[in-house]
């Protein structure tokens, strides 16, 4: 989604390769804003009060 929304820029690569957002995923992961899910070690979640915060910045206009 990150990469079909344009979301991710890198100034060397007019296209973001996977790397790149690789290298983003694995930073935020490091920063626990992502955490695996018990269920399933390819699937990842947000903490609850991160997801609150990012709809509360976001108003109504989030997609989830």
């Amino acid at each position: 989604m990150w990469m079909t929304g344009n979301f991710l820029y890198c100034r060397q690569h007019s296209e973001p390769s996977k790397e790149v957002w690789q290298q983003y995923f694995n930073d935020l992961l490091s920063r626990s804003f992502f955490q695996q899910s018990g269920e399933n070690e390819k699937v990842f979640v947000i903490h609850d009060l991160l997801s609150d915060l990012a709809k509360y910045v976001g108003g109504g206009i989030y997609f989830r």
